[in-house]
């Protein structure tokens, strides 16, 4: 594996998009030999920013990201 994650891109991305990852819901586990983070996306604002398919979109472009899941949540 050459791809490692960086949590602070993680957030700016999240921040440059309208979202906040409050610390302490990041989680990293591993399967199958690859890390899995687990983190919940939090709209600053529910009118303005990106919406989630678009995130989403965002989301899964970077080199190393093999898969991932979006579910919305309510805050």
């Amino acid at each position: 594996m050459n791809f490692l994650p960086n949590e602070e891109v993680l957030r700016k991305v999240s921040r440059e998009h309208g979202y906040e990852i409050p610390r302490g819901s990041l989680s990293i586990t591993f399967r199958d030999g690859q890390p899995e983070w687990h983190f919940l996306p939090v709209a600053r604002d529910k009118w303005k920013g990106t919406s989630v398919p678009e995130l989403a979109h965002i989301m899964g472009h970077p080199k190393g990201v093999e898969s991932f899941h979006v579910t919305p949540a309510r805050h």
